[in-house]
Formats: structure tokens, sequence, C-alpha cells
């Protein structure tokens, strides 16, 4: 796209209605990006941002470590998404099994090679270092996960506490620090359902 399309674009979006809190993030991570997408280096036109052709992806997947932040989302073809599915990011492109994807309309594009990659991700995250550094993770540290742990606990906590004052009985058999009809689970039950429910 040149230039003046892409603000011929803009301008035709801001004619139409106000723009969702989803469209901006997408718009956003596009500007990020500078058009293109980290997996492939392929120009996202402006015109299919906002279609189910991309998709905003999660750098560190979600069912690995919690994070719902700008700084770990990128916006790729929803092909390359899926077929990214449960990996890192640096985890996919290093995959040798992942060399090209069919993206629809007949269309195949080729996954950056590792070099190309890390060139990519250091140019244009050059000012975003936790990004940079999130795009490039070939496992996810200990402390990351010792973090989300201990937040985890203290959450568990909290909420537990403000739980118990809401289904406390109050004939004073209930006294501890948690009610007796609060029941705590573990990550196990946790687990179970994501299984069963997908």
């Amino acid at each position: 796209n040149s230039d003046i399309e892409i603000e011929d674009d803009i301008l035709k979006i801001s004619k139409t209605a106000q723009p969702s809190p989803s469209d901006l993030k997408r718009y956003k991570l596009w500007l990020e990006q500078k058009y293109r997408s980290p997996y492939t280096g392929q120009i996202i036109p402006l015109n299919k941002l906002f279609t189910a052709e991309y998709e905003i992806e999660h750098i560190i997947p979600q069912s690995r470590y919690f994070d719902d932040s700008f700084s770990n989302k990128v916006i790729c073809e929803a092909a390359v998404n899926s077929l990214k599915g449960n990996k890192l990011s640096f985890e996919f492109i290093k995959d040798p099994v992942f060399q090209t994807v069919e993206i629809g309309f007949g269309r195949t594009v080729s996954i950056l090679k590792p070099d190309e990659y890390e060139d990519f991700v250091k140019k244009h995250y050059a000012n975003n270092r936790g990004k940079r550094n999130k795009l490039l993770l070939e496992e996810i540290p200990e402390k990351m996960i010792e973090r989300q742990m201990n937040d985890t606990r203290y959450i568990s906590k909290y909420i537990s506490g403000v739980l118990s004052n809401i289904v406390r009985v109050e004939d004073g058999s209930d006294e501890g620090v948690n009610s007796k009809n609060i029941v705590p689970g573990n990550g196990k039950i946790t687990t179970q359902l994501k299984q069963d429910w997908g």
C-alpha cells in the first residue's frame, strides 16, 4: 500500500461508526508492527486488518502464562495464529515443521526463518524492550511462573476472605478466617475443567 492508499483507508474508517476497543487495539498493533505480520513479514493491508483474516495473537499463550497485556500481543494472519497454537512465538518460528501456511483463497505464505524473525523483532521492537524480549523467549522463565503462582495464591486468599463475609453463617458457629461454606479447590480441578470445556 502507498501512503496515499493508507490515508484513504484511514479516512474511510474514520467516517464509519465509532471504532470498538478491539478495533483500536488492532490498529495500534498494526502501527507498532509497521504494517507487517511478525511471523511471515508479509504486509497486513489496512482494508483487511479488521476482517477475520487477521487476529490478535498472544506471544506467550494464555494457557501457559496468563498475560493479557498489550506487550503480549501482536496481530497476524488467523491461519498462522491457529498453526502456532500453544507455542511461544520463537518456539513456533524455530519449529522446522512450520515453513509455509495456507492462508485462504489459494494463498500460501512462508514463515520467517529464525534469523529473519530475529532481525524483524530487533528492528521493529527496538523501542519496546518488553515486547521484544517476549517475542524472543525460547521458554518461560521460572521467575515469571513463580511470580504468577504467588499472585494466584494472594488473589485466592483475598477472594476467599471477601466471599467468607458474604456466606458466613450468622449463628456463631462459623468463626474461622474463612467461612465453612467456602471450600477451596486446587489447580487440578481447573486443569480438568479446561480440558472438559476445551
